[in-house]
């Protein structure tokens, strides 16, 4: 396996983008749901590539239920109702054995595939037990379903070339079956969580789509900016958006101050954003 190939890791396109199952996830029970999506992210970051000697085929992950415990940080009733759940949806299958070897459905033959930054969600380039950046996420909210549910899609409707993904926020009521409210608290979660980067760009009195990144990718303005040494201070053009589209950005000027201060003070800097869009910040 090739360096790119540990950087990265494989998920298969073929629910994301459905409306159908996104309407089955939130009829789930919310922390089953969570554990089910928590699982699906790091049964992509640790499946096998190709067919190995202990593992039958490409897109399986043998593992026993305290080492998926741990690898979540959910515990064990979740993760045996989560894995419950993604068999039912179709997501898993599970061969058997012992520890038991579980295979992402249409791993060698989907859609469309993309990738997702193994090393920035484990948090760690050789430690790989804890998938900690989507463990920070509480297990028993309703908004970190919306955030995992956005997650997954956002990742798999991301440009090729430019790797960012355009959506606006009708598509994302239309497909992921969330309410306004909910997509911007879920943009909220994933942007606070540093999971994605978030800007609008367009004609901002023609209700513009929001654009995202995945943080971690090199395609992230925010990651770049880290990798070039600029990353508490350069963020006169990027800004977490987590308000609804349609209210006007925060200019340069206005959102270069947040980079500096955010390395300082991470709550102090989003609180001063929003209150940037809704004009009632003092620049002083």
């Amino acid at each position: 396996m090739t360096a790119l190939d540990e950087t990265w890791a494989k998920m298969p396109c073929t629910w994301q983008t459905d409306a159908r199952v996104h309407a089955v996830i939130r009829s789930t029970p919310c922390g089953e749901a969570i554990a089910a999506l928590k699982l699906y992210i790091a049964f992509c970051l640790k499946a096998n590539y190709k067919a190995k000697e202990e593992l039958p085929a490409p897109g399986c992950v043998r593992a026993s239920l305290t080492q998926l415990c741990t690898l979540i940080r959910t515990s064990r009733p979740m993760v045996v109702e989560g894995l419950r759940h993604l068999e039912s949806w179709g997501l898993i299958n599970k061969l058997g054995g012992r520890p038991a070897v579980y295979q992402l459905c249409n791993y060698e033959n989907p859609k469309y595939w993309t990738k997702l930054p193994k090393f920035y969600l484990f948090g760690d380039r050789y430690k790989r037990r804890e998938v900690k950046a989507i463990t920070a996420l509480p297990n028993r909210e309703a908004a970190t379903v919306d955030a995992l549910q956005m997650y997954l899609y956002l990742a798999s409707v991301r440009d090729k070339n430019t790797h960012k993904a355009t959506v606006t926020y009708d598509k994302m009521q239309q497909v992921l079956k969330l309410g306004r409210n909910q997509i911007s608290h879920g943009i909220s979660t994933l942007t606070g969580h540093e999971l994605i980067t978030a800007r609008r760009e367009g004609d901002l009195t023609k209700l513009p789509s929001n654009v995202y990144w995945l943080r971690g990718t090199y395609a992230d303005p925010v990651t770049r900016a880290e990798r070039s040494g600029q990353a508490a201070n350069d963020f006169s053009a990027v800004v977490d958006v987590d308000a609804d589209i349609g209210q006007p950005s925060p200019t340069s000027a206005e959102s270069a101050p947040i980079g500096s201060a955010m390395a300082r003070d991470p709550a102090w800097a989003k609180g001063l954003l929003k209150r940037l869009m809704a004009g009632t910040a003092d620049q002083d």
